[in-house]
This record gives C-alpha cells, sequence and structure tokens, in this order.
C-alpha cells in the first residue's frame, strides 16, 4: 500500500514532531513567564524576541519572556489599551510589560483617570519635591 519512500517520510516526520514536542517541553520549564507587548514595527518585535527576552532570561534563569507583537503604531498601541481596559477589573491580567507610543497616555488620561484626580496627584508630588 505505502511505499518505501513513503514510509520512510512518515517515520522521519514523526521523529520531528517528537524532537519538536521534547525542545518545546525544555522551553516551557521556566518557573515563570513574563508577557512583553509591544506596538512597533518588526524592529521591536526584535528587540524583544533577540534582545530583552534572552537578556532578562540570562540574567533571571527562572524567568522566560514571551514577545507578543499587536502591530505598528496607534493601531498596536490601541489592541494594547483595548486588552488592558478588559483586564481591568480581573483580579489578575494576562500582560506583565508593554512598549507603547505616547498617544497611549492621552486615552489612558480621557477614558481611565479623571482630570481632577490627575491634577490632586500631580500636585502631591510637586509638592514632595
Amino acid at each position: 500500500m505505502f511505499t518505501k519512500l513513503t514510509k520512510s517520510w512518515i517515520i522521519f516526520l514523526m521523529v520531528c514532531i517528537m524532537l519538536v514536542g521534547v525542545f518545546a517541553l525544555g522551553a516551557f520549564a521556566a518557573d515563570t513567564k513574563l508577557v512583553y507587548m509591544t506596538a512597533g514595527d518588526v524592529n521591536m518585535l526584535a528587540l524583544g524576541q533577540h534582545v530583552i527576552g534572552p537578556q532578562f532570561s540570562e540574567k533571571y534563569s527562572d524567568v522566560s519572556v514571551m514577545t507578543v507583537h499587536t502591530g505598528p503604531g496607534n493601531a498596536g498601541s490601541r489592541l494594547i489599551f483595548e486588552k488592558i481596559m478588559a483586564d481591568k477589573d480581573k483580579k489578575e491580567g494576562d500582560i506583565d510589560v508593554v512598549m507603547i507610543h505616547q498617544i497611549f497616555l492621552k486615552w489612558a488620561m480621557r477614558e481611565i483617570f479623571p482630570l481632577n484626580l490627575f491634577l490632586k496627584l500631580f500636585k502631591r508630588w510637586r509638592l514632595k519635591k
């Protein structure tokens, strides 16, 4: 029914799948997993995957960093903002660290913090300096 070549390919694929599973188990052996979300171009994604994540995991061996890229510009930051807003009433959120654009602060100030509360906090902070 199967030719010898087809059987060889099936065995090869099964071995590859098993190897991927073994390596995946090793990758998730860390005790703590941080979720790092970034809104930016592919350079920001590469920064998280190749610089921030590996250096953090090198310094803290029991922590792994998972980088999530939401897309460039305001649209990517908006996705992160909406995720945070959806999680605001939960006891624990899904996001640990974010890198966003400046417009995020404008949305946060408008939709999260009442302006008078912000001004009170700012006055307190200024007085402490």
